[in-house]
């Protein structure tokens, strides 16, 4: 992203002290911030969206749109609750209590999209459709705190999902998987915002160092590669990309194979055994996908050094 002399993009793979000695050496100022990786992932940094943006976000936006998604998925689980308590026994004294909470949370829930949107869009008015999807109703949201309600019961369990995914399990598992991977997939999300005011000149050579240091560019430095790089900078993005998504995969199938685990023992159901075999083999085989990235990507850092 430019605005004016100033440009503001991420890379991912490399640390940053990394980072530095490449601007260093390039005499380049900037102003760095790295995002360690089980953040990056809750942030949605890795994701395609992001990585593909023509205009980096500001980290705060991210942070601002992390807490929405939390308190979105708060709001749907006191409503889930709420229902819940009138469909079973042992929740039926917290029927008053989860209908208080759930319409309090709904009311504050939208009332913080409204000003966190307006704040979003006053700062940067191309991030909200970069930061959240297009079929998202956000022209409802900035119009009224209100709007929220209307569009709250079909996105509840579409926000848990992601929320429980994308923000919960994921980190967790980069973490727990990180030893089985030599390290690999802590390097592979390592993420360094840059952002740079005037010299701008430099950033075509800076650029190619990082690329050639075995890093991945977001495409908002695609305006201030040389055309000979832009080649790398794509095929790079596809590699990092692909291992996200094999990872994803993997992430996905490991959260179903523990919640059937976990249901398994309140809901007697005689197939449990069956689903949990399945879902674990699933596992196995997304895991064994995932190496195949994996190994490319620690190949390719050896030739590097």
């Amino acid at each position: 992203m430019t605005v004016g002399s100033v440009f503001r993009g991420f890379v991912l793979g490399l640390s940053l002290d990394e980072v530095k000695s490449v601007l260093g050496a390039k005499d380049l100022s900037a102003e760095l911030k790295t995002l360690p990786p089980p953040l990056s992932l809750a942030l949605g940094v890795p994701r395609r969206r992001l990585l593909r943006a023509h205009k980096v976000p500001s980290i705060h936006s991210l942070h601002s749109r992390l807490l929405l998604l939390t308190l979105w998925t708060g709001t749907a689980i006191a409503m889930f609750t709420m229902i819940a308590s009138f469909y079973v026994d042992r929740l039926a004294d917290v029927q008053a209590p989860a209908l208080l909470t759930s319409a309090g949370l709904a009311v504050l829930t939208g009332h913080w999209t409204h000003h966190t949107l307006k704040r979003i869009k006053k700062a940067d008015p191309e991030a909200l459709r970069t930061l959240f999807s297009s079929r998202a109703p956000l022209d409802g949201f900035l119009i009224s705190g209100e709007g929220v309600l209307i569009a709250l019961g079909g996105a509840s369990l579409f926000l848990l999902v992601t929320f429980l995914l994308f923000v919960s399990w994921l980190p967790i598992v980069l973490i727990l998987a990180n030893s089985l991977s030599l390290g690999e997939l802590w390097r592979a999300y390592r993420t360094v915002f840059i952002e740079v005011s005037g010299g701008l000149e430099e950033l075509p050579a800076a650029g190619r160092e990082l690329l050639r240091a075995g890093g991945v560019l977001s495409q908002s430095w695609n305006d201030h590669l040389d055309q000979d790089v832009l080649g790398v900078a794509e095929s790079s993005r596809k590699g990092h990309a692909r291992l996200h998504g094999r990872f994803v995969l993997f992430g996905g199938s490991s959260l179903g194979l523990a919640l059937s685990l976990l249901v398994a023992n309140y809901v007697p159901w005689a197939y449990w055994d069956h689903v949990s075999v399945i879902v674990g083999g699933a596992t196995a085989l997304s895991f064994l996908l995932l190496i195949g990235p994996l190994i490319s990507r620690r190949l390719r850092r050896r030739e590097l050094d």
